[in-house]
């Protein structure tokens, strides 16, 4: 008893664990869920005296296989034994009157029920007892409560009927046996109507049947079997039914229909009853979760991967009852191959193959999915999910993987947009860009071990995005990966990261982010916009001198940020705009700061307001008793605290008075003015400190500075003398730019021992490092130390000032000046150049006052460097020097011989010239800067030495990458071209360059070049040659990489050896149409769209031991010539679209003839969908039998195509806009392929369609305005009755809107002779054979007018309009700003034109034939500019105001008789008007109705007729 929880006579609780138990007497019921979930209990039975099971009695006892009810008891509630999957049969005494709702639902073991007493049962008391055989029931049963109580029954056999006497004793039972419940309910069987009643419930809740055909299943149940009798599973019978598990079929089932089972995405195993079954294509499409056939003989095929069909049991044996379990896969099994091994049974194959049906596969690679269920499960084998695969199915909420899978493809989920769950397997090794892009419902993602690289935009948009895990080993994470992921809160950044791409984190909701001390690379914006709050960067080698500009730029919410030891670099505006950022924490490794580091942040704020204070409280300092003013407060303090431990600079915490800079940095120097010495203490100038300071005048800036930010001191206009340190050997971009006072920049003089300085009106009082220590260490003020001591130490220092440096070195000696850095100093008078390297663009500009000094013969020097200055000399030739180098050739001409001193050419230095023609360079040239020959259009010629003194490189070139040592001397010559040297220069036609290094876009645009030759190039630089549409030969040997676009647009480029690189780039031969063959290497690896359109490529040859390359997305795109590929010295052929899936052809090869033809999407059927591409010749491969609507449509180069003898059909406009079109119209205006008319739209006249005709497709006659009359070809009178009554046999199919807009179309000839002649827009309204009334609701189709006839819009763009008869009048705004209307003819039946009918239509000239308009309303033509001629009808009595407002071409004004008054600016600014005649019904002129017509003459005003203010002003 101790398990029992009795209270008066009521079970309350067992809480036991026995398995079989009897309950003890005295207890009267069995409360609510009592035994409920007890999971161990076998056998129960109950004692005498019970009167009652309750609710939930029993539930979710699973185990259970016995109850004992004795006599007594009357009712059992709602869920008593739900879920007792184990209970094998239920026997309820007599007495039991009523079962609850559900009271055995989901008794899916039980046999047998006998309730021979019950009159009421609620709904679903029985329901998917799908083992239930043997039924016993009362003959009292309530019909009525007979509402989906038995549904789920479906193996009933045997129905007994019991009579009692009131409920104490049987008095009869009367047994019918059934073959099966569908005889029954097809009226094949009979029973009593009772049984009839029980076996109608058992189906009809479940699923709708006709006869023996199963038309639709309503129940989603996990365990399914349909009833023995069933002989057709209609379509879509079970279609979308997703929580089906397994189903068991009929032996009496002969076919399933289409789409059966379609999207059954839970479905995992089917067992067939019989083996006669036919099925038909699609009925399993989509039940991607499929993995079990069992067969009648008791076999169970067990789907593996793509090919693999393991049988696992084998010989007839009788199946388990009940659940279904699916097979295992173990060792020893059978293994056959799919669906192409007639060892396994049809119908097994036809299923397997169906299952797979969705996944267009090729080899191992998943190639495109055509299904659109929600759940999809990819199956084991495939490594590879190519580029768009899944792309934009909205569909899918969730994908399993394979653990096969090694990559998916760029962009391969992009718009997925209810995908919430993706579990990557751990063997992935690449996620393409794009591949989860705008997948907005996505909520985690781990990446596995082995995956290096996120590429672009991987989780772009991902906004839902929660969780992501990133592995150690992950080095780059490229641009826009997670860009708008504002669901991600947190992600730990792994250890090995090295790269941040651009806008990576841009908009994320990250709140922290820790970047790893080896992450050189942060690209700009990489986590700007974000959430975050708290932000640490550790240290590592060169941190911070990689990342881009507004790293954290706009995170609004950030408070911390720390700089770790290690990090010596703050890059332009770090943390621009980050209003809320309050601590900084900088570390003592720290060389150099950007620009606008902290701009607009609370703690540069802050920090801006101490220094003011700071400088407030230092009017007057006593010094020894004395009172030593300082009458100039915008000099520093010299007394200045040490950095706190670990350079901890916080807004709001103490500080003394005199603590100005707090650190190394002096962030700001907007506040200062006049002479301004920097203190010891600042190591660090930021960028922009002083920008735009207008009142400083001199800075002085000790030896200590180790670095000035860039801008440092731009736009300080009065700022005259400059103090820099002489360990500074970089000048940093526009340091000084637009410092136009500034006269001369000295070398910092150095004491022997370092000084800090306090300016005084009467001089300098400088004071040692040991008075300083000295004075603060003892814990006083200055004004307590000792006179005479303080004495000694200012002799002292005033001593060390008096050492004077020799004069050379008083002018800084940088090795680099940046760009910009003297912009416009015009009153700059010495900078030494003779150790400088690099001289940046425009880094001297408009220094007139620059003496000329000596120049480092190995300068480079940027675009416009010496602009506007007095440097080098000008020669005879036009050519201006510096030294070495050429800064300006703008003033050539003709030939140009350089000096044989000469050495380089500075960027941009001849561009725009047009009329040099010839430029021969000397032996020692070794640098043309960029763009250097920019457009130098008529130069033909180009002479470059023959031959270059190279070291070796072989041990230079190293990922990818040359590295070429600096220049050293003059026997040292590495001649070095940089980007955009020669790019456009249109009449440039061959080039022998036998550099080593060429920028990119070098000789981009030279349209005239023919033949390059690039000896010792082993870097091909991007967009080299991109743009050199006549170049044919390009030798390059030795090059090993080829950069993205190198060659795009080359269209004429035929000869060139691809067999020695090993990588090519993104659209590096995009449309390169001329080249036929291409040869690569082992592991040579074509980048995304590397060949893409090069149209032409006929036979790819494979080299090498394992002639196995590697492709990225759409690599050979739109190469839909090639036809050959040579494979370990076989050569393959390719036949028809179905090779590239064929398992006879080696992946490799495969590969190869996908990624040509990936240009087409191709579906179901060989249904041609889509084209990407832009080549100018698309050869479509045979075994594609349709092409749809609009595939080419506006491909505007598309010049050549082949059309397969395969193609059945060719859907609406599928190439209109395209050159092969039009060309197609100029031999025939009839455009036919085979027995299909594609296009007649430039038809005039009559029309007649040729013989053999049998499709005309959709738009054939669009917009065909000169088209009057079509004739079909006649047919035999076999054919007359059937043609136009429904016939499946058509002579002629004419698809929809063949004829729209066919607004002339006067007479039709149809096949059968007769000849419909079309009237107008009553023809809507006639009887008419269905070709005629097509043709007649086409053309008329851009007429919209209401019930009175009234036009109310008229669409289709058309530009010679000839209103149909009909119309009655013309609506207001009908056709207001039509662009393209030129013309337009009335019919007799328009009597109105409406307000501003025609108002705006520019292009309108002429208006014909308005002989029966009687009113033209207000603005009816305002503003058609150039409408020169209307004929107004005799009828005509009413103009409009502002009705010709404009129309300042029009020459001529007849107004008919009857009209009364020209109102308001009727013919206002009609300049060109020539002849007004006014008729003499006349009575009234407007207000300005003829104002500004100022090229009428002798206008003739009828007498009395009233003249408006101002209606003839300016005539």
């Amino acid at each position: 008893m101790e398990y029992y929880q009795i209270e008066n006579g009521v079970l309350v609780r067992y809480t036991g664990r026995e398995e079989s138990i009897q309950v003890p007497d005295g207890i009267h019921t069995v409360g609510e869920g009592a035994f409920k979930g007890c999971v161990s209990l076998k056998k129960v039975v109950l004692p005498r005296g019970l009167t009652c099971i309750m609710g939930d009695a029993f539930k979710g006892c699973r185990k259970l296989e016995e109850v004992v009810i004795p006599e007594g008891v009357t009712s059992i509630g709602r869920y008593a034994f739900h879920r007792c999957h184990a209970l094998r049969q239920v026997i309820l005494p007599l007495s039991v009157e009523e079962l609850g709702e559900c009271a055995f639902l989901y008794c899916d073991s039980m046999r047998e029920a006998q309730l021979p007493g019950v009159k009421r049962m609620g709904m679903a008391a029985l329901a998917n007892g799908i083992s239930l055989e043997r039924l016993m029931i009362s003959q009292e049963l309530d019909t009525e409560c007979l509402c989906d109580v038995f549904t789920g029954c479906g193996r009933v056999r045997e129905i007994s009927c019991v009579r009692s006497d009131g409920g104490r004793s049987v008095i009869s039972v009367e047994t019918y046996r059934i073959p099966n419940v569908v005889e029954v309910v097809a009226g094949a069987f009979h029973v009593p109507p009772l049984v009839e009643l029980v076996v109608r419930d058992i189906l009809e809740r479940m699923m709708e049947l006709e006869g023996r055909t199963l038309v639709r299943f309503r129940v989603n149940i996990k365990h399914m079997e349909v009833p023995e009798g069933i002989e057709v599973l209609a379509k879509s019978s079970f279609y979308d039914m997703r929580g089906i598990v397994d189903i068991r079929l009929p032996k009496s089932l002969r076919y399933i229909e289409s789409r059966a089972f379609r999207n059954c995405i839970g479905l995992e195993q089917v067992t067939f009853g019989g083996s006669d079954v036919q099925i038909d294509e699609d009925a399993f499409r989509n039940c991607t979760s499929l993995k079990s056939v069992r067969t009648c003989d008791g076999a169970e095929y067990m789907f593996h991967g793509l090919n693999d069909i393991y049988k696992i049991r084998a010989g007839h044996s009788d199946q388990q009852e009940g659940t279904i379990q699916t097979g295992t896969i173990q060792t020893g099994m059978e293994c056959y191959s799919g669906h192409f091994d007639t060892a396994v049974p049809e119908l097994v194959r036809v299923v397997h193959r169906q299952v797979l049906g969705n996944f267009r596969v090729s080899g191992t690679i998943l190639l495109q999915y055509l299904g659109a269920e929600s759940r999809v499960v990819i199956p084991e084998g495939i490594t590879r999910i190519a580029e768009e695969a899944f792309a934009g199915i909205e569909t899918i909420d969730k994908v399993l993987l394979p653990e096969s899978l090694r990559e998916i493809g760029a962009e391969a989920f992009r718009g997925c947009l209810l995908m919430q769950t993706v579990t990557l397997p751990g063997g992935l090794c690449r996620i393409g860009a794009g591949a989860f892009e705008d997948c907005v419902k996505l909520l985690r993602i781990e990446i596995p071990a082995q995956v290096e690289v996120l590429e672009n935009r991987t989780f772009r948009h991902c906004r839902a995005l929660q969780e992501v895990r990133l592995p150690e080993g992950l080095y780059r994470v490229g641009e826009s990966a997670f860009y708008g992921c504002s669901g991600l809160k947190k992600i730990q950044l792994p250890k090995s990261l090295t790269f941040i791409g651009k806008m990576a984190f841009y908009k994320s909701g990250l709140r922290e982010v820790r970047i790893p001390a080896g992450t050189e690379t942060v690209e700009s914006l990489a986590f700007a916009k974000a959430g975050l709050q708290k932000v640490w960067i550790s240290g590592g080698h060169n941190t911070g001198k990689q990342y881009g500009t507004d790293v954290f730029g706009g995170c609004v919410k950030l408070k911390m940020l720390v700089l770790e030891e290690g990090v010596c670099h703050i890059p332009d505006k770090l943390a621009y705009g980050c209003v809320a950022l309050e601590r900084v924490v900088l570390p003592k490794t720290l060389e150099s700061v950007g620009r606008h580091v902290l701009e607009g942040t609370a703690f540069l704020e802050q920090w801006k307001r101490r220094v003011s204070g700071a400088l407030a409280a230092e009017e007057a300092i006593v010094w020894d008793g004395q009172h030593l003013a300082d009458e100039d407060s915008q000099r520093l303090p010299a007394f200045l605290p040490p950095c706190n431990e670990g350079g901890t600079l916080a807004v709001g915490s103490p500080h003394h008075a005199r603590e100005v800079w707090e650190g190394d940095i002096l962030w700001d120097g907007q506040h200062l003015a006049g002479e301004v010495r920097i203190p010891e203490t600042v190591k660090i100038i930021a960028g922009g400190a002083f920008y735009g300071n207008t009142q400083i005048t001199e800075v002085h800036l000790l030896a200590q500075v180790q670095s000035v930010g860039a801008a440092a001191f731009k736009g300080c206009k009065l700022l005259r003398r400059v103090w820099f340190p002489s360990n500074i050997m970089r000048l940093e971009e526009e340091v000084f730019s637009g410092c136009v006072e500034l006269e001369e920049v000295l070398l910092t003089q150095e004491t022997e021992e370092r000084a800090f300085s306090y300016g005084v009106e009467q001089g300098e009082v400088l004071l040692t490092q040991g008075l300083y220590e000295r004075a603060f260490s003892s814990g006083v003020g200055l004004e307590k130390v000792p006179p005479s001591q303080e004495l000694k130490e200012y002799a002292a220092a005033r001593e060390h000032t008096a050492v004077k440096q020799a004069e050379q070195d008083r002018i800084p000696r940088w090795r680099s000046i940046g760009e910009r850095a003297f912009y416009r100093c015009g009153k700059l008078r010495e900078v030494c150049l003779e150790q400088v390297e690099e001289l940046g663009r425009e880094a001297l500009y408009g220094c007139t006052a620059l003496v000329p000094g000596a120049v480092n013969p190995a300068l480079r020097a940027g675009e416009g460097a010496f602009a506007d200055t007095v440097q080098g000399e000008w020669l005879e030739n036009g050519l201006h020097v510096v030294r070495n180098l050429v800064i300006s050739g703008a003033l050539c001409a003709g030939e140009v011989i350089l000096p044989e001193n000469v050495q380089g050419i500075a960027p941009y230095a001849f561009a725009g010239n047009h009329v040099v023609s010839k430029v021969i360079f000397p032996e020692k040239i070794y640098w043309i800067g960029e763009g250097a020959f920019f457009g130098c259009s008529s130069l033909e010629c180009v002479v470059l030495p023959a031959e270059q003194c190279l070291p070796d490189l072989k041990h230079t070139f190293e990922d990818g990458k040359l590295q070429l040592p600096a220049y050293q001397s003059e026997g040292t010559n590495l001649l070095k071209i940089d980007a955009n040297a020669f790019e456009k220069c249109s009449s440039l036609k061959e080039v022998f360059c036998p550099a080593q290094q060429v920028g990119a876009s070098a000789f981009a645009g030279c349209v005239s070049l023919v033949r390059a030759e690039l000896p010792q190039i082993r870097v091909l630089e991007k967009r080299l040659f991109a743009g050199c549409v006549c170049l044919e030969t390009c030798l390059c040997e030795k090059a090993q990489v080829v950069g993205a676009y190198c060659f795009s647009g080359c269209k004429s480029l035929q000869d060139i050896d691809l067999a020695s690189m090993n990588q090519i780039g993104e659209y590096t031969f995009e449309g390169c149409e001329s080249l036929q063959y291409a040869e690569f290497q082992d592991g040579t690896l074509l980048m995304a769209h590397a060949l893409e359109d090069c149209c032409g490529l006929e036979k790819i040859c494979l080299s090498g031991q394992r002639s196995e390359i590697g492709l990225k997305e759409y690599a050979l795109s739109g190469c839909t010539s090639l036809r050959q590929v040579v494979y370990l010295g076989k050569e393959w052929r390719f036949g028809c679209y179905a090779d590239i899936l064929s398992q006879e052809i080696p992946e490799m090869v495969r590969l190869l003839f996908h990624s040509a033809f990936s240009c087409f999407t191709v579906e179901q059927e060989e249904k041609l969908v889509r084209y990407r591409g832009a080549a100018s010749l698309v050869r479509i491969p045979e075994g594609i039998r349709r092409i749809g609507a609009e595939i080419f449509r506006d491909a505007m180069l598309l010049e050549q195509v082949e059309i397969p003898e395969s193609v059945e059909y060719i859907g609406a406009r599928a190439f209109h806009g395209t050159r092969w079109l039009t060309d197609r119209r100029k031999e025939n205006p009839l455009v036919m392929v085979r027995d299909m008319l594609l296009d007649g739209s430039a038809s005039v006249g009559e029309v007649v369609i040729p013989e053999g005709i049998h499709l005309v497709c959709g738009w054939a006659f669009a917009n065909g305005l000169d088209i009057t009359s079509i004739r079909f070809p006649a047919i035999g009178e076999d054919l007359k009755n059937g043609l136009f009554q429904g016939s499946r046999h058509k002579y002629v199919q004419v698809e929809e809107y063949a004829f729209r807009n066919c607004i002339n179309l006067r007479k039709m000839i149809l096949p059968d002779g007769e000849v419909v002649q079309f009237t107008g827009l009553a023809d809507r309204e006639r009887e008419l054979p269905p070709l005629a009334k097509q043709a007649v609701m086409d053309s008329l189709n851009c007429f919209k007018n209401d019930e009175n006839d009234v036009l109310r819009e008229c669409t289709g763009n058309i530009s010679r309009i000839r209103l149909a008869q009909g119309i009655a009048e013309i609506g207001e705004g009908a056709f207001q700003d039509g662009n393209l209307l030129t013309t337009v003819t009335f019919p007799d039946t328009v009597t109105k034109i409406g307000a501003r009918a025609f108002a705006g239509c520019k292009w309108l000239r002429e208006v014909r034939q308005a002989d029966s308009v009687v009113s033209i309303g207000a603005h009816a033509f305002f503003g058609c500019g150039i409408l020169s001629h209307v004929q107004f009808s005799e009828n005509l009595r009413q103009i409009g105001a502002h009705a010709f407002e404009n129309c300042t071409a029009l020459e001529e004004i007849l107004i008919p008789e009857g009209v009364e008054e020209i109102p308001e600016r009727a013919f206002y600014r009609c300049h060109n008007l020539k002849e007004i005649r006014l008729p003499s019904t006349l009575k009234t002129i407007g207000r300005e109705a003829f104002a500004f017509c100022g090229g009428a003459s002798g206008i003739q005003v009828p007498e009395g007729v009233q003249v408006g203010e101002r209606a003839f002003y300016g005539d």
